[in-house]
């Protein structure tokens, strides 16, 4: 992949469920290959080969794979940059580029990336309905239903990328020998590129042919020597050396392999890598595909001809979502009841608090809902006369605050003639021999916590000043 290349999405798992153990099934020459493959605690998978007459009738995951000759990966470039768009107008433009009517089609987005331009491709594993069909029709032939019905290329690549990791950038290029046919699957570094396959029968004398139809391929597919390509829906590279693999049933057999590698690299020059039991490789794809998740992963088994365990999987989950989304639901009308309910418990016990005080304060008053602080008031006003007495005799007496304001008027040098001290209050008159003396005692009360009102009368007989002062606050 390019760096300018971006991933978007790919499809991670083709079933709605997650399998421990799986029986694969490929049908090469019309005899069925069979595979138990199961996942460790560890996630390590395992697989073994099974005879056909223990492995059929088996309830569980079964697995089959589309051959690439009976389908088609392509991928679709299209104008707009928004991913959720693009999937709205992708299956417009498969329409166009398919040789069959896509009523007549079933597929399956796997990958979505965006491009060097900023604009969104994709990569769709299409069949016809009739192919699609035709595979079960022989699968069932040999008392088999699979549930998962992968593509052979696209499981090929992946399991390549598993047991030969890809390096960035580098051309890869795996060849699949069976026995009656040969498939190929191209890409750059981790990038599905394409896949093609043929029929072929590898006998002596046919390296020839064989050679000839692979070059015709990869000349489509692949840089050559010394050129700049690119892979089909993939960015342009020089060049660059090959990562070949081989695999199948024929893979095997090392001389021919030699021969036909020594052909190709003439083109194509890179090293040789031969995988571990070649024969079971699609098989061990197929089991790593349906147990794991992973990039690229497809089933095309799609609506109407979706498996009934999928189905009732696929019910099964979302009566599982409505479940859940009616529990949050209970829930949350449960803690808003519940909240609701003590919310009314303690305004009653508050209610019940304030009733309490307001008969003890009012007794034998009967005092309506929130008119409890105004006839209490109201009965405390009355009240208030009787209990005067009571409270003044237990208040601080006023004798230090009356000593306070004689000593302000000695200190402003005036002499009072009345005086009436409240607590919250002062009322007084008298003489000063000028006006600075009546600020001067005014500014010593405000020192008090009084708000004086001062009021200077003209001088009597042309030798005092006579004043009254009113003063609120300074109480004790």
């Amino acid at each position: 992949m390019a760096k300018s290349e971006k991933l978007l999405s790919t499809c991670r798992s083709a079933l709605p469920f997650r399998a421990r153990t799986c029986w694969c099934a490929v049908l090469p020459s019309g005899k069925a290959v069979m595979v138990r493959a199961w996942r460790s605690a560890g996630g390590t998978l395992r697989h073994v080969v099974e005879p056909q007459s223990e492995s059929v009738g088996k309830s569980g995951l079964w697995v089959g794979c589309l051959p690439v000759q009976e389908s088609l990966t392509l991928w679709l470039n299209s104008s707009l940059t928004s991913l959720a768009k693009a999937r709205k107008v992708l299956p417009t433009l498969l329409d166009i580029q398919l040789p069959f009517p896509l009523e007549e089609c079933l597929y399956q987005f796997v990958e979505f990336r965006r491009t060097a331009e900023g604009t969104v491709s994709a990569l769709v594993c299409a069949a016809r309905r009739e192919a699609v069909q035709a595979c079960l029709a022989r699968y069932q032939a040999q008392d088999l239903d699979p549930m998962l019905l992968d593509h052979e290329g696209l499981a090929l690549w992946t399991q390549s990328l598993v047991e030969a990791p890809a390096e960035s950038g580098r051309p890869r290029a795996l060849i699949c020998l069976e026995d009656d046919h040969v498939t190929l699957a191209l890409g750059i570094g981790d990038r599905f590129g394409q896949a093609h396959s043929f029929q072929a029968v590898l006998a002596a004398g046919s390296a020839g042919d064989l050679v000839n139809r692979l070059q015709l391929l990869l000349h489509a597919g692949l840089p050559a020597r010394n050129a700049t390509h690119s892979v089909v829906g993939g960015p342009a590279v020089s060049g660059a050396s090959v990562q070949w693999l081989y695999c199948g049933a024929r893979a095997g057999e090392t001389a021919m392999v030699n021969a036909l590698h020594q052909s190709l690299e003439q083109s194509w020059p890179g090293p040789l890598t031969i995988v571990k039991e070649p024969a079971l490789f699609l098989a061990r794809a197929l089991c790593e595909r349906a147990l794991k998740r992973g990039p690229l992963r497809c089933n095309l088994r799609q609506p109407p001809l979706v498996h009934p365990a999928v189905q009732r999987a696929v019910a099964l989950r979302a009566r599982a979502a409505v479940a859940s989304v009616m529990v949050a639901g209970l829930l949350l009308i449960g803690f808003s009841v519940t909240a609701r309910l003590l919310a009314e418990q303690r305004l009653n016990r508050v209610k019940a608090e304030i009733d309490l005080v307001a008969a003890e304060l009012a007794p034998g008053a009967v005092i309506p809902y929130g008119r409890e602080v105004a006839e209490v008031q109201k009965a405390w006003e009355k009240r208030a006369p009787l209990t005067k007495p009571f409270l003044e005799a237990f208040a601080p007496s006023l004798a230090a605050r009356l000593a306070e304001v004689v000593r302000s008027g000695q200190a402003a040098a005036v002499r009072f003639e009345t005086l009436s001290l409240r607590r919250n209050s002062l009322v007084l008159t008298g003489l000063a021999e000028d006006w600075d003396q009546c600020g001067e005692l005014e500014e010593r009360l405000k020192a008090l916590g009084y708000s004086v009102k001062l009021e200077r009368q003209e001088a009597v007989a042309e030798t005092a000043v006579r004043f009254t002062v009113n003063a609120q606050g300074g109480g004790p």
